[in-house]
């Protein structure tokens, strides 16, 4: 339980947050079509897909044009490219990666490679949040994925990406269970249909108070630096985010004591003017599949392209987490 002055300092927060959204005004919601980093990036895309050139639609990490349309759409800069070139990016990932989730690997036809070939759950998670924003409602037109979400819900109603803990903790993973959560509830724009997986899964969050072990601890001390883009990765401004928008859609209220550690992280990350500061480089530790003659082997450098250095470069003032940050302390105040 934490302190009646941790609470006052919480409600401080909200009040100071009204005042700070009034004076950074509509900096932090402008968009940039006319940039000539973000049009030769769509350029790229366009480019990659058009050309049907791809070894894979995931590797490498970070030029292929998964990550450059994930770039678009974390910056609010989909709108970029058209619903036609989504489409065609979604059928490549239909025809490329296997149709179920295998758990053992007794189940992997012949042929298949277990690090290319299977999609996992923040992947179809990154996939169904893009589709939707283009009004593509994947999940009745590639019923494979809608399955394989439906058929690997764990006990605590979450995901993992690790198909060994399917036979044996059944322990979810919270960025796998995020990345899907995330998907389904923007996915209630068409259909109610995994409004309950939604809601059974937010229970994994709550009963962990957000992010916290059952002894108390952080799960990821790294989790309170904020990054961008998040692309599969979190941070506790992203679990606030999803934690805060359900709670604002189904009207119920959160209780002060969960809200209270994630607020305050977060607040040591504005600037004197208010803004979120990237505190983390992740990208950079990264290593990376490449195809060398047809085989894949693996890097421990991964590349970057010009305008995700730039967007991701530590102690960098983000327009778009400090627009997310608003946005979340405006609902937060309705909801406490």
């Amino acid at each position: 339980m934490i302190r009646t002055e941790e609470i006052g300092v919480l409600h401080k927060i909200l009040d100071q947050s009204e005042n700070i959204s009034r004076t950074i005004g509509g900096s932090i919601y402008r968009k940039n079509f006319k940039s000539e980093q973000f049009k030769r990036l769509v350029g790229e895309i366009y480019e990659d897909l058009e050309d049907n050139r791809l070894d894979d639609p995931y590797w490498p990490k970070w030029d292929s044009p998964w990550w450059k349309i994930l770039l678009l759409y974390e910056t609010d800069h989909i709108d970029m490219i058209d619903k036609g070139l989504i489409k065609r990016f979604i059928n490549i990932i239909d025809s490329h990666y296997l149709h179920f989730f295998p758990i053992r690997e007794s189940e992997l036809p012949e042929g298949i490679n277990p690090y290319t070939d299977i999609i996992c759950f923040f992947a179809l998670g990154s996939i169904i949040k893009i589709a939707a924003s283009k009004d593509i409602p994947v999940l009745e037109e590639f019923s494979w994925i809608k399955d394989v979400i439906k058929s690997n819900i764990l006990d605590d109603g979450g995901f993992n990406c690790d198909e060994s803990v399917y036979t044996t903790s059944r322990k979810s993973s919270l960025i796998s269970t995020l990345s899907i959560l995330e998907a389904l509830f923007d996915y209630e724009r068409f259909t109610d249909e995994y409004k309950g997986i939604v809601d059974n899964g937010i229970n994994y969050f709550l009963k962990r108070d957000l992010f916290f072990t059952s002894h108390g601890k952080i799960m990821d001390k790294k989790w309170i630096k904020p990054i961008f883009p998040r692309f599969y990765e979190v941070d506790i401004l992203r679990i606030l985010t999803f934690i805060v928008n359900w709670s604002y859609k189904r009207g119920k209220r959160l209780d002060e004591n969960i809200l209270f550690p994630a607020v305050s992280s977060i607040k040591q990350s504005e600037n004197e003017n208010g803004y979120i500061v990237i505190k983390r480089e992740w990208l950079k530790q990264e290593g990376t599949l490449i195809n060398v003659d047809g085989k894949w082997i693996f890097t421990e450098k991964a590349s970057y392209f010009e305008l995700l250095q730039k967007l991701s470069s530590i102690e960098r003032p983000s327009h778009f987490l400090t627009r997310e940050w608003h946005s979340t302390l405006k609902r937060l105040i309705n909801i406490i």
